[in-house]
């Protein structure tokens, strides 16, 4: 559950940052500030799913290039690794779990 405080030290950190305006839109700014105007605590599950949601892409936008690359590289190292394997080559197990290696992936998939 959100409540009001939580949300407006959450207001304060994005738009110090300067995702606030940048990475969300009109409609989400909109549903933080009444939320924050209105409720001191959020109990209906079908808001606190959507702030949640409103959450997490500012707590994405917010994380560093590092770790936007390893997650984004993970899935591509593992998918990798899948497909090496399957044309027998049996050190391709070590990929997935190479941290450069998924960061190369990441660093790669982000520039595009």
């Amino acid at each position: 559950m959100f409540s009001r405080s939580e949300l407006m030290a959450l207001r304060r950190k994005a738009v110090r940052r300067g995702t606030w305006f940048r990475v969300l839109t009109r409609i989400e700014r909109a549903t933080i500030d009444l939320t924050i105007r209105c409720v001191d605590t959020i109990r209906s599950a079908t808001l606190t799913r959507i702030i949640a949601e409103i959450v997490e892409k500012i707590e994405y936008a917010a994380a560093g290039f590092l770790f936007r690359a390893e997650v984004g590289g993970r899935r591509l190292a593992e998918r990798a690794t899948e497909l090496a394997l399957s044309w027998g080559n049996g050190e391709a197990s070590k990929w997935k779990d190479d941290v450069g290696f998924i960061r190369y992936l990441g660093a790669m998939s982000l520039s595009r």
